[in-house]
């Protein structure tokens, strides 16, 4: 029984990344777009006789462009995304390249259909509701917060979907798997070392979190010991566990690339840092990476 429960596991996990990652490349080696204001570019594909661009699955198309520019002002294009395929015309060949472009008030930006396209795209065609897109894909590690906010108020704003609406939304969904990390993730990565098919991937999450941990812990330890104060035991650990939290709280309020609640639960689980101290560093942390994401987009409406 365990044994079938396993690969029905795996050929989900393998069906899902494979229709994630399917068609993230483009079919030809032709990615040399830009825009600057409204104008888009591209780098002449050698050999091209002209080109053809189709927006939006057929609904708008430019057909036999001879330059290397198109001014897409001129096409009356309405807020929100939009599809966009560039085909360079090399005698009987075509190459094409995907690319969505994001219009917000008249600012237009681009984006290649990669990975974290496909996934916006998901959740933005499968669940209508701006408020459940938004709150699910929040949920998501690496995503996070800081994709949410951008993600629902650029995807949804046509629809009458604000900014603060999405920056709710994007803390609430972010949050909600906070306590459930810092409860079940060491029991989590126990069993994963316990079973043969998974136990590489929870030395592997193991290792790479106790190094962080080890890292806060080291630097903790320093700081709270540092001005040669002498101290009891347990006013050293009063101030360990200080040092720890205003860490976990650091990591958690910067969004960068690789922080955020995941890693700040799974770093806060690794120091043993006590629930209820953990939990309200690392959502007081999301809220301030909420604000920041949430400013940023308002000004410039752009993902992070």
């Amino acid at each position: 029984m365990r044994k079938n429960f396993k690969i029905v596991i795996l050929i989900l996990l393998f069906v899902l990344t494979f229709s994630l990652f399917s068609g993230c490349a483009s079919k030809g080696d032709f990615k040399d777009l830009s825009v600057d204001k409204s104008i888009l570019t591209w780098k002449a594909f050698e050999g091209a006789s002209y080109y053809n661009v189709n927006i939006d699955n057929g609904k708008t198309l430019i057909n036999d462009i001879k330059e290397t520019s198109l001014n897409l002002s001129s096409l009356n294009l309405d807020d929100g995304k939009h599809k966009i395929e560039l085909t360079a015309i090399v005698g009987e060949n075509t190459y094409t390249t995907i690319a969505e472009l994001t219009i917000v008030d008249g600012k237009i930006s681009l984006e290649f259909i990669g990975f974290t396209t496909k996934i916006k795209n998901f959740f933005a065609d499968t669940f209508t509701s701006p408020y459940v897109a938004t709150f699910l894909i929040s949920v998501l590690p690496i995503v996070e917060l800081r994709g949410a906010i951008p993600f629902g108020y650029l995807y949804f704003k046509p629809q009458g979907f604000t900014l603060w609406e999405s920056f709710l939304m994007g803390y609430l969904g972010s949050s909600i798997i906070v306590p459930i990390l810092l409860l079940l993730l060491i029991p989590v990565i126990n069993w994963l070392k316990k079973t043969k098919g998974f136990k590489r991937i929870g030395e592997f999450i193991e290792k790479k979190f106790a190094k962080k941990s080890e890292k806060v812990e080291q630097k903790a330890l320093e700081k709270a010991t540092k001005d040669g104060v002498s101290l009891t035991e347990e006013q050293k650990q009063k101030k360990i566990l200080v040092k720890k939290l205003i860490a976990i709280f650091t990591f958690v309020a910067i969004p960068l690339p690789f922080t955020g609640v995941w890693t700040g639960s799974a770093v806060a689980a690794f120091l043993k840092v006590k629930f209820g101290w953990a939990l309200l560093a690392i959502l007081l942390g999301n809220l301030v990476a909420g604000g920041i994401i949430t400013l940023i987009s308002g000004f410039t409406g752009v993902f992070i």
